[in-house]
């Protein structure tokens, strides 16, 4: 089945792509499902290459491998160039052991 819609990523700011959002909606013969409501948001709020949306992307998929979120996280701080991740790398985060962890993380 061809896609209804398509999304521009070629657009830089977030409230250009919120406009360009609500243009798809209006024009939709149809509701669109949960999961291209998630993709919409994610567009709207991160853009294409938001390199956060691809951090958590690979945090995701190194938990579902089994690697403990202490170590995700540690490694997450050590490659990041903003100070406040950094930071968390270097802090005591023995914190994250008594995080919930659920069985079935969905990745992006």
């Amino acid at each position: 089945m061809k896609k209804k819609y398509s999304l521009d990523y070629s657009i830089e700011r977030d409230t250009d792509r919120l406009h360009a959002v609500e243009e798809i909606l209006d024009t939709l013969e149809t509701n669109p499902t949960p999961s291209e409501l998630e993709q919409m948001a994610s567009y709207i709020l991160y853009g294409k290459d938001a390199e956060i949306c691809l951090e958590f992307r690979q945090m995701i998929q190194q938990i579902e491998l089994g690697n403990s979120m202490e170590q995700v996280f540690l490694e997450f701080g050590k490659r990041s160039d903003v100070e406040d991740i950094r930071q968390l790398y270097q802090s005591d985060i023995g914190w994250l052991r008594y995080l919930p962890v659920t069985e079935n993380i969905k990745s992006f």
